[in-house]
């Protein structure tokens, strides 16, 4: 697999055994199922001569860092950890965003963050005429689909950033509420580590299944473009291919609400302000521009499952 040497932000030859894990993580798997574990066929020879692409193994924080002041997840314990916006009052919709470093938003290599969830939480208030939102936001930084699927019922696992997240499925039991929608963004890391599309679409569906299990409709986020990879890269073909996957998968889940390309809403421009000086995380301005556009897509969705009852009274007087 490939990866950014954090010394001097620049590819490191793919094919280059890569370093040890900078932090130890803190996990309690569950069992993987002999599908999970299939092998995982590489993508084509010519990886090694396109762009690199990795969150597992992009610019590496400092040891132990931690976020710094001013960052919307600088003071927190185990994520997740809830953004509220709106009347303020209990709220009406409860939103859960899971996922990887672009979820948590971590930028500046990660000695900041900035979670698109955030926003998010303040543009559905808007979009509902002031209802009370809460937004939680629980991600890992440099996991790939298949890591979170085994950490799926984890207490407490830290990333590569030195934060300390749930899995998912003991994200939704100790949530206070159960959230209305659990949007899930994954598999960036899984491309950039060469895994097969079809193999990480399968993982992809295993975390929204989880999900549904449990009574909880989704919102799947297709990893995202990123500057680093244009189009023709490996990466940028592999991403269009689990793409078409996840929208082919979508339409026979009911519970699966609808699949959104996030190229769509923030594009892959390099040298924009959306995107970090890694080229491959979302700078602030980029993730809160995420947050917001998805509230378009997002508020149409949860009115319908929340009932008339409870959101009148979460309406502002």
């Amino acid at each position: 697999s490939c990866w950014l040497q954090a010394s001097s932000c620049r590819p490191a030859p793919c094919g280059t055994p890569p370093p040890p894990a900078p932090h130890p993580v803190a996990q309690v798997p569950t069992p993987l199922t002999a599908t999970s574990l299939q092998p995982r066929r590489k993508l084509p020879a010519d990886w090694a001569g396109k762009p690199c692409l990795s969150l597992a193994r992009s610019v590496t924080p400092p040891p132990k860092a931690k976020p710094a002041v001013g960052s919307a997840l600088a003071v927190m314990g185990v994520m997740p950890v809830p953004f509220r916006a709106g009347a303020d009052r209990p709220a009406a919709f409860h939103v859960l965003c899971y996922g990887d470093s672009l979820t948590v938003g971590f930028h500046d290599s990660g000695r900041r963050y900035e979670p698109y969830g955030k926003a998010l939480a303040e543009a559905l208030a808007a979009a509902t005429g002031g209802a009370a939102v809460e937004v939680s936001v629980c991600g890992h930084s440099g996991h790939t689909a298949q890591e979170m699927v085994a950490n799926a019922d984890a207490a407490a696992v830290e990333d590569v950033g030195g934060l300390l997240a749930k899995g998912l499925r003991r994200a939704l039991l100790e949530q206070p509420r159960r959230p209305d929608l659990v949007l899930i963004m994954a598999g960036t890391n899984d491309l950039g580590h060469g895994y097969r599309p079809g193999a990480i679409a399968d993982d992809i569906a295993r975390l929204h299944r989880a999900c549904h299990d449990r009574g909880v409709a989704t919102l799947a986020l297709a990893p995202p473009a990123a500057p680093q990879a244009p189009a023709g890269s490996s990466f940028e073909e592999g991403r269009q291919q689990l793409l078409q996957l996840m929208q082919k998968w979508a339409r026979t889940s009911p519970g699966t609400k609808a699949v959104i390309n996030p190229a769509d809403l923030v594009p892959a421009v390099p040298g924009g302000a959306a995107w970090d000086i890694d080229r491959l995380h979302l700078a602030p301005a980029g993730s809160q521009l995420l947050g917001a556009l998805l509230a378009e897509a997002v508020a149409p969705i949860l009115l319908p499952l929340v009932s008339d009852s409870t959101w009148a009274t979460s309406r502002l007087p």
